[in-house]
């Protein structure tokens, strides 16, 4: 079998099974497993990320506990440590599977972040967005500071309005993306059944080793879906039943939003990948579809 800068990414919403997939696929072809979860990346959150036990399973994997400080990760130094891995996995002719739910991680496979001059703000206010581009300012809420950052970010680094500003599209390699989904209903039931188990497994313990130190910050400012509510569960702040079904329910919301992004994302990748790269996308519904043959007639369409 050859995969030379060959890919294949598994992407969709948390809680509806692309490890146990990647896993599947992994041992049925010469494969390594990399990691394209912000959380998973930070080896004290484990079992609020639904990181995998990695370290037992018989398919190497990549990017799992590699931050061992509450630091930021950006997508630029994402795809960086991701070209390497995929270099190192294809020097040893295996196909690198590439797994997570973090859409802005999957998006710098293809697409090379702006690089941010340390001497220039990232943050802003609208005002000062509206200041130099007027036409991107109308389309941002003046409440959306992730977006005001980024348009900002364009402009300081650049000089090139956010309105006009065309990005790149160079891929990593060639590859294979499955968008994996289920119905609806049975994606929510797993979601928050997942919650429940994550609390027989000891979430709890890890929230408290990590209060008081500067993971809880680091936690609260990344908005990590529910760490934050089990920490006002263990200060007294909510009532258990509560920070369950608050985490389920923001669990639910974040899956749709990752419905949102694949969309997105799906239309961007195609207009480029059809005059210039190898990039073919299915969707697999893991709720009507037979989990061994759809494996089985995927590899014959990778080898």
């Amino acid at each position: 079998m050859q995969f030379d800068r060959n890919m294949l990414i598994i992407y969709g919403p948390t809680g509806v099974g692309k490890s146990d997939l990647a896993c599947a696929i992994a041992q049925k072809v010469p494969a390594e497993i990399v990691n394209a979860d912000m959380g998973q990346l930070y080896t004290p959150l484990s079992i609020g990320t639904a990181k995998p036990n990695w370290k037992t399973e018989p398919v190497k994997h990549h990017l799992f506990d590699v931050m061992n400080e509450p630091l930021d990760c950006s997508v630029i130094e994402y795809r960086q440590m991701l070209s390497a891995v995929l270099e190192d996995i294809w020097s040893r002719n295996k196909l690198p599977i590439i797994v997570g739910g973090s859409g802005f991680y999957v998006q710098s496979i293809f697409y090379p972040p702006i690089a941010k001059h340390t001497d220039v703000p990232s943050h802003g206010t609208w005002d000062d967005l509206h200041a130099v581009d007027p036409q991107r300012a109308a389309h941002i809420h003046p409440n959306d500071k992730y977006r005001i950052s980024r348009a900002l970010s364009i402009w300081n680094s650049s000089g090139i309005k956010p309105s006009v500003y065309v990005r790149r599209f160079e891929p990593l390699g060639s590859g294979h993306i499955v968008w994996v989904g289920r119905e609806r209903a049975q994606l929510y039931a797993r979601i928050n059944e997942r919650v429940l188990v994550m609390i027989k497994q000891g979430w709890l313990d890890e929230c408290k080793a990590l209060m008081g130190t500067r993971w809880q910050e680091f936690i609260q400012r990344k908005k990590l879906i529910g760490y934050p509510e089990l920490f006002d569960y263990v200060q007294g702040n909510i009532a258990l039943d509560d920070a369950i079904q608050s985490i389920s329910k923001k669990t639910r919301a974040y899956a749709k939003r990752q419905e949102t992004f694949w969309r997105m994302l799906k239309r961007t990748i195609q207009a480029e990948a059809e005059n210039q790269f190898s990039m073919s996308f299915e969707e697999l519904n893991l709720t009507l579809s037979d989990h061994s043959l759809y494996i089985n007639q995927l590899l014959q369409r990778l080898v």
